[in-house]
């Protein structure tokens, strides 16, 4: 299990940990209760659905090379949750399924670098997004907030209203 507010110390230097979560974690549970703040309890029930938040993937942390002590993650993140029809208003069922593939280097690096401009980049021959630590902590709750926000149908609707 991975913890919302982590420390890159937290990973062993040189292997990858497999991680399989959900809405059981805190955190994530968080995550799926604000993706299905739109719609009362009540309608909740009405949609008679599961929902559920599940994120699976790996981390690896490297202290070599020109980012020296750095953090990966691969996931798949995959959700189901309650939102409204912005045509009807209605409760509906919405999904999202995401690949999500992102670095965590110091601050002080992205500064020495001058990447604070930069919102992705190429490591390991693969394209991740980058993001900050600071004093070896870094927010993944925040991290995987801003992967779903940015990626889910701002516009959702019924399929029968189409």
């Amino acid at each position: 299990m991975l913890k919302a507010q982590t420390h890159i110390t937290a990973f062993p230097a040189g292997q990858t940990k497999i991680f399989e979560m959900d809405e059981s974690v805190d955190w994530l549970g968080s995550l799926l209760s604000e993706l299905n703040e739109e719609v009362s309890k009540d309608e909740l029930a009405e949609l008679e659905t599961d929902m559920f938040l599940t994120m699976d993937g790996e981390v690896s942390r490297k202290k070599t090379g020109k980012l020296e002590d750095h953090i990966k993650v691969s996931a798949k993140l995959s959700t189901v949750f309650a939102t409204r029809c912005i045509k009807s208003g209605k409760a509906m069922v919405d999904n999202l399924e995401l690949d999500i593939k992102f670095v965590v280097i110091d601050h002080e690096l992205i500064s020495r670098y001058g990447y604070e401009e930069q919102t992705s980049l190429f490591v390991d021959e693969d394209e991740y997004e980058l993001y900050s630590s600071k004093d070896n902590q870094f927010d993944l709750k925040e991290i995987i907030h801003e992967f779903i926000w940015l990626n889910k149908d701002p516009y959702p609707t019924l399929e029968s209203e189409d």
